[in-house]
């Protein structure tokens, strides 16, 4: 068994624990299902990101970063229209502008550094400093 086997066999854990999670989203109370719409996200954070170490994919990283900031949204949204959370102005703009500049934010990565090897001479007639 190799290790990414081993990855893989880990990444089958929450993904058997979204099981039970489903069964209380489709015939549990409305806040049961609001619980167990947060734990999906968790569960299917830590199993992309467990799944990218067993594939080698850098694309589930990001797939799992996406999941794991959109999560959170949905359950505030969620509570948001079963009353749980009072009418304020802090929830609608947090919904409306911060999540999205988040998702922006966490996608937005600065340019790559040069790694070059060639290096330039400090002194002589090339170096620049002589004009």
């Amino acid at each position: 068994m190799s290790t990414s086997d081993g990855w893989l066999a880990a990444a089958l854990v929450p993904l058997l624990a979204l099981v039970p999670v489903l069964w209380r989203i489709a015939y549990g109370s409305p806040k049961d299902r609001l619980i167990g719409q947060n734990l999906t996200s968790l569960l299917a954070g830590l199993a992309l990101l467990l799944a990218a170490r067993g594939f080698h994919r850098t694309s589930y990283t990001d797939v799992a970063l996406v999941v794991s900031v959109l999560g959170p949204t949905g359950t505030l949204i969620y509570a948001r229209f079963l009353g749980v959370l009072p009418d304020s102005r802090l929830v609608r703009w947090t919904a409306l502008v911060g999540v999205p500049v988040t998702v922006l934010l966490a996608g937005w990565s600065p340019p790559p550094r040069c790694t070059c090897s060639t290096s330039r001479p400090t002194t002589g007639p090339w170096s620049g400093s002589g004009r």
